[in-house]
């Protein structure tokens, strides 16, 4: 008595599948990809900032951007800034008065910023480098103090280590009246910052120099 046999399905391509797979997992269709997406996001949050400072400015009127000409602009809306800043600066790099402007006391600001920020840059180099030396030296206190303060610092948000700094070190340091004097040195440390003596310079300066140089 003959049997017959059911034929067995014909196997599945998977050639198709294993290609869309391969270009799916492909690094770089992924980079493509994120590249695409990154543009796509930066187009919309620029479109999107563009739309509500276009909506906030007619619930404004078009009276806040009025020139004094008469003109219409909306950079006419900062003309206020020229106005009086009323407030005063604790270190102004340059000559401010509270009846400057705003601009002037921005300026100020811009200028104060760069100067932290390069004192900053200078600060951390100098201790990233001693960091790196004392993690790679021989001696093993050292260098495992130096590791624990590397993995502190790159695996700690460093918002909280400024509210740590700020609330265990800045806040518990003398009044500017009781400041601290380290090793006896003309520096000044109290919860107000670090104050160094510094020389300023009067209109008769140049006269001065001139003698130093010449006598």
């Amino acid at each position: 008595m003959a049997q017959t046999l059911a034929s067995a399905p014909p196997p599945m391509n998977k050639g198709f599948f294993s290609r869309i797979s391969s270009y799916i997992f492909d690094i770089r269709f992924l980079g493509v990809i994120v590249q695409i997406a990154f543009i796509a996001i930066v187009i919309l949050g620029v479109r999107t900032l563009g739309g509500n400072f276009a909506q906030n400015a007619g619930k404004l009127g078009r009276a806040q951007f009025i020139c004094r000409d008469g003109s219409f602009s909306y950079r006419c809306a900062y003309d206020f800034m020229d106005g009086n800043a009323g407030f005063d600066i604790s270190d102004p790099p340059l000559e401010y008065k509270t009846t400057d402007s705003f601009w002037w006391a921005l300026w100020n600001g811009i200028i104060n910023t760069f100067r932290v920020g390069i004192l900053a840059l200078i600060a951390t180099t100098i201790l990233g480098t001693l960091a790196g030396i004392a993690r790679l030296s021989d001696n093993w206190l050292l260098s495992k103090v130096a590791l624990v303060y590397v993995e502190i610092t790159r695996n700690t948000p460093v918002l909280v280590q400024l509210l740590l700094l700020y609330f265990s070190v800045v806040l518990a340091l003398p009044d500017i009246r009781e400041a601290i004097q380290p090793f006896g040195l003309p520096i000044f440390l109290s919860n107000r910052g670090l104050s160094i003596p510094w020389p300023e310079f009067m209109s008769s300066a140049p006269i001065w120099l001139a003698f130093l140089i010449l006598g």
